[in-house]
């Protein structure tokens, strides 16, 4: 009798535990996975690779980070699980969001060899957090398409992006109060010779690029065009 109470005690507690989650995105560089490793293998390094990100600041024992995003107050804490340069590798968890659709975050960047160049896998597992488990997907999903296939550099895996890799680039200015400022944006560039036209994409303030690139990428591919983030 106390056994049975006992499965029966697991298997409630297993119907009542949220669902784990996977996203993950493979992208491909031109640059050798040693090259690679060194852009995107530091911690505290995502603004250099990733357009969301306005800075990011990494704890005395570079074991913590906090990363504050562009357009508003939005930030996120992790901690370094593991990282390897043997492996270029390394792994981490958030401890805190400003975005409370999704918990339990872990994360995986790793580079490896591919031919001539090298690929990246961005690879989370979470828990959806007061949301469908499809609505807390395709918040992840996104997140991490946009800072590889579209708002990064990186070249994705079809059938991911059919878009060329874009270069990162960046247009200094004034703002009214005299501070200066710098928009983002990223550069894609035809396969053929030029001289071309270019075209300037801006997304709203509550949009993303993404969906910039999925409606006017396929239409615009001959030419130049630019996605900044404002």
């Amino acid at each position: 009798m106390r056994s049975t109470f006992a499965v029966l005690a697991a298997i409630i507690i297993s119907a009542s535990s949220a669902k784990a989650l996977e996203s993950n995105a493979t992208a491909w560089s031109p640059l050798p996975p040693g090259e690679l490793w060194k852009k995107v293998g530091d911690f505290c390094g995502l603004p250099s690779w990733d357009p969301a990100v306005e800075n990011c600041v990494l704890s005395a024992d570079g074991k913590h980070r906090t990363s504050k995003f562009f357009g508003g107050a939005a930030r996120t804490e992790a901690e370094l699980e593991d990282w390897s340069d043997a492996n270029r590798s390394f792994r981490w968890k958030n401890t805190s969001s400003s975005s409370g659709s999704v918990a339990n975050y872990h994360g995986q960047v790793s580079v490896t060899a591919d031919g001539q160049g090298s690929v990246l896998k961005w690879t989370a597992g979470y828990e959806a957090n007061g949301v469908p488990d499809a609505q807390a997907q395709s918040l992840i999903d996104s997140a991490i398409y946009r800072t590889l296939c579209v708002g990064g550099p990186l070249l994705c895996a079809a059938p991911q992006s059919s878009n060329k890799a874009a270069e990162i680039i960046s247009i200094e200015g004034a703002s009214v109060n005299s501070t200066p400022i710098s928009l983002r944006g990223h550069l894609r560039r035809p396969d053929a010779t030029g001289p071309f036209p270019a075209v300037v994409l801006l997304h709203g303030c509550a949009g993303g690029p993404e969906s910039l690139d999925q409606n006017w990428g396929p239409r615009i591919a001959a030419w130049g065009y630019v996605t900044l983030t404002v």
